[in-house]
């Protein structure tokens, strides 16, 4: 009997760098999902680090690489950034592969940027995956525009990784568009039962890209207030986004100046497989951005390992802590207030709870991800 044909998806990235969404992107890939994958990169790229995390994909390499900023920049900036835009569109249009796709899947926003011209060009339906909260300080002036008035506009289906998220785009997207909220699968197994906590805390963590929207100074800060004097530590996980060494050494002056140097470790960008034994070794997991946090994969992350959790009360992470019961939330951006949160959680029967808590929330898992996936590709093909 004839077997249907696999529907082809371009996942169009601007980078390989293993960010959030690349990582994301590359489980998604590898758990052999129901559709035939493409992904489409810039020239130039490491090959072999794409390879090593796309086992049952084709990777193209089309287009120039993007370089960072541009749609912030002035107006010499916006030039440049059209240039590159339509550059990188005009390369995806003449691609073969491309070409040969039933549907485009732009995995971040940048990637949207030129992904919708070329699906203009090649009659495809464009499905753009929001991670980033659709505002001019998430994605920069120039970049807000486009977003707003070229792509939103034309895509046929968007995904967000929170109803945070989405909410900031209803606005620009069109009546009948297929709008979807599906999580990045966690990529960590479950802790069937939590652990006993330990009892004192020894080690507060902060899984994320170091930058100062992410709140690594707000953490800073509320640590030096809660834990001046004793051994509790502090560690920052997580690599520099590009250009952000600056903010690194402002942190570790601070660290400096507020006596608490020696007990602050910021151990950089780690590989993958040692993200699950780095988290089960806090005490306390944190997730402190100074704007709405769209919802990092760090939350679940936290969630899935069972450990107790503190979360700014705006954005996407609020649709999973519920205060008390499975994490603690403070008031965004307020040092005192976190430091106050730290404070309550040293107590053993605290931890605990919140660990209990944390094992019992439903999280999404990788096969029920792809299927969301499946079915939104699906459905975004239809007449």
């Amino acid at each position: 009997m004839h077997q249907p044909r696999k529907i082809r998806v371009a996942h169009v990235d601007h980078t390989v760098v293993s960010g959030g969404a690349e990582i994301a992107l590359a489980r998604l890939i590898n758990s052999e999902p129901g559709w035939e994958p493409y992904l489409f990169v810039p020239r130039g790229s490491d090959r072999a680090e794409m390879l090593a995390r796309a086992n049952f994909m084709d990777v193209v390499e089309t287009g120039p690489q993007q370089k960072p900023g541009l749609a912030s920049a002035g107006l010499r900036g916006a030039f440049r950034f059209s240039g590159a835009l339509a550059r990188h569109a005009l390369a995806l249009t003449l691609s073969r592969r491309f070409r040969s796709v039933d549907i485009v899947h732009a995995n971040s926003t940048r990637a949207a940027l030129y992904s919708v011209f070329a699906a203009k060009l090649s009659r495809k339906p464009l499905v753009v995956h929001l991670r980033d909260a659709v505002s001019s300080d998430s994605l920069g002036r120039i970049g807000y525009r486009a977003m707003t008035k070229l792509v939103l506009p034309a895509a046929r289906g968007v995904v967000a990784n929170s109803q945070y998220t989405l909410g900031t785009a209803r606005e620009h997207v069109a009546a009948g568009v297929v709008a979807r909220v599906i999580p990045s699968a966690v990529g960590l197994p479950r802790r069937a039962a939590p652990t006993h906590e330990r009892p004192e805390v020894l080690t507060i963590g902060m899984v994320a890209r170091v930058a100062e929207w992410k709140g690594q100074r707000l953490v800073l800060e509320a640590f030096a207030r809660a834990f001046q004097a004793g051994s509790v530590r502090l560690s920052f996980v997580g690599g520099t986004e590009l250009g952000g060494s600056d903010y690194l050494r402002t942190l570790r002056s601070l660290a400096d100046n507020l006596g608490v140097s020696s007990r602050v470790d910021f151990l950089g960008q780690v590989p993958s497989g040692a993200v699950e034994a780095l988290i089960d070794d806090l005490d306390i997991c944190v997730q402190a951005s100074i704007r709405p946090e769209p919802l990092g994969q760090n939350v679940l992350q936290y969630l899935a390992r069972a450990r107790p959790t503190v979360v700014a009360d705006r954005g996407g992470p609020v649709e999973w802590i519920r205060d008390g019961h499975n994490g603690r939330t403070f008031r965004s951006g307020d040092v005192e207030d976190l430091a106050r949160v730290l404070k309550e959680l040293e107590p053993r029967e605290q931890r605990e709870a919140l660990a209990r808590g944390a094992s019992q929330t439903p999280l999404p898992t990788l096969e029920s991800v792809a299927a969301m996936h499946q079915d939104m590709y699906v459905e975004c093909m239809r007449p």
